[in-house]
């Protein structure tokens, strides 16, 4: 189980190293689309003429402005790639609650960062809209100028392999998500685990409480056999001793027999003599 979870952490670690590799060649290509739209409107105010030169100053302003307002975008989607990453990372320490609350922080910031770029587009739109109505004339350029902006957009968000930044913060959000249900997976098998640990462990107690009493009783019988044996020796000493004390007896019992027999003969012979 361990060699399990220690290789799906090295198979995160590279797919982090992955996508860390690609939200830089991201936020390269970024930086790099991000000069091309000032330069252009640069040029495009010196040729004007004086009110097409305020009105192309205006626009080139309006394009700095959605040009810090992108790359604020860019630094924040990285920043929450990054975010995601280490969330990613967090998941090697099971620590499942810090990676949803950063999740859901993602989340919220993302929202915040979309809802603010919603409103500077509102206010770029309007600030336009103002503009063509002081310059009718002037309103030709600058509609050629803010759709070569947005044919440029979309080649500013892209990736080399066309996947742009917010497709691949979802891509790792929904990776994330997997990778909960698998670290979700992980740790009810690691329960269930302990849970049959634990089945072992209380059997193997019972088992060594019935060893136990086994030994006790084990010991037990020991004891009363070392008591018979004890009795028996006692009791082989004493037959000795009255084996001993019986061959005594009979020895004395044939002396008697002897004398007995003595005494008749000598009787016998006296009454013979007389």
């Amino acid at each position: 189980m361990k060699e399990s979870l220690a290789a799906r952490q090295e198979a995160l670690q590279r797919q982090n190293a992955e996508l860390n590799e690609q939200v830089e060649a991201i936020e390269q290509q970024h930086k790099l689309s991000a000069s091309r739209p000032s330069s252009t409107s640069s040029l495009r105010g010196v040729r004007a003429s004086s009110p097409q030169t305020e009105a192309s100053s205006l626009k080139a302003k309006s394009s700095d402005n959605d040009d810090e307002l992108d790359q604020a975008d860019t630094k924040l989607h990285a920043t929450l790639a990054m975010e995601l990453s280490a969330s990613i990372d967090s998941l090697g320490s099971q620590d499942l609650r810090e990676a949803r609350r950063q999740l859901a922080k993602a989340e919220g910031d993302e929202q915040m960062a979309a809802s603010s770029k919603n409103r500077s587009t509102q206010r770029t739109q309007q600030q336009k809209q103002v503009e063509e109505k002081r310059f009718p004339r002037s309103g030709s350029r600058i509609k050629v100028g803010t759709n070569n902006a947005e044919d440029e957009e979309p080649n500013r968000g892209g990736t080399p392999e066309g996947l742009g930044l917010e497709a691949t913060v979802r891509y790792q959000k929904a990776r994330l998500r997997v990778l909960q249900d698998e670290a979700d997976s992980a740790i009810a098998q690691t329960q269930q685990l302990q849970t049959a640990r634990n089945a072992l462990k209380a059997e193997a107690e019972a088992l060594k409480a019935e060893n136990a009493t086994l030994a006790k009783k084990a010991q037990q019988t020991n004891q009363l056999l070392e008591k018979q044996r004890e009795l028996s020796v006692a009791q082989e000493a004493k037959q000795r001793i009255l084996e001993s004390q019986l061959s005594v007896a009979q020895a004395h019992v044939e002396e008697t027999q002897r004398a007995e027999k003595l005494a008749s003969q000598q009787f016998r012979s006296k009454d013979v003599s007389q």
